[in-house]
Parts: C-alpha cells; sequence; structure tokens
C-alpha cells in the first residue's frame, strides 16, 4: 500500500494471500523475482507483463480498509 496524497492510498498485490489471524488480517503479495513496478502498480522492469492488481481503499476514522475485489 502506498500513500498518494493525504487521505488518498493505493493498495497493490500480484497474487492475494489471505491469513486471519485473531483480528488481524495479513495479505502478502508475491510478484515475480526481478520485477519491479511503480507505486500505482504499473510494470517498469520485467521480467513480468502485467501491472499488479489494484484494490479499493476508503478511510474510515482512525481505520484503513482495503477491500478484495480488484478494481
Amino acid at each position: 500500500m502506498y500513500r498518494i496524497e493525504e487521505n488518498k492510498y493505493n493498495a497493490l498485490g500480484w497474487s492475494v494471500l489471505i491469513r486471519k489471524w485473531g483480528k488481524c488480517l495479513v495479505i502478502s503479495s508475491n510478484a515475480a523475482p526481478g520485477s519491479e513496478f511503480s507505486n500505482s502498480g504499473l510494470v517498469t522492469n520485467g521480467p513480468v507483463d502485467r501491472n499488479l492488481r489494484t484494490f479499493p481503499v476508503t478511510i474510515e476514522g482512525n481505520s484503513v480498509k482495503i477491500s478484495l475485489k480488484a478494481v
């Protein structure tokens, strides 16, 4: 996740693995080794040829929430 502006974030992922531990949700992504991406998820250096998936982010009070429905 990247902070773009004061109240705007980008959440990005390649393949999403979700684990729930109590109230904690851990999301990890696993892109091809050596690949590089911009903070908006665009491929800047291969070997991959696909951009990262983006996920909607909302702010509610002191919480940042990421929807797992890809945009």
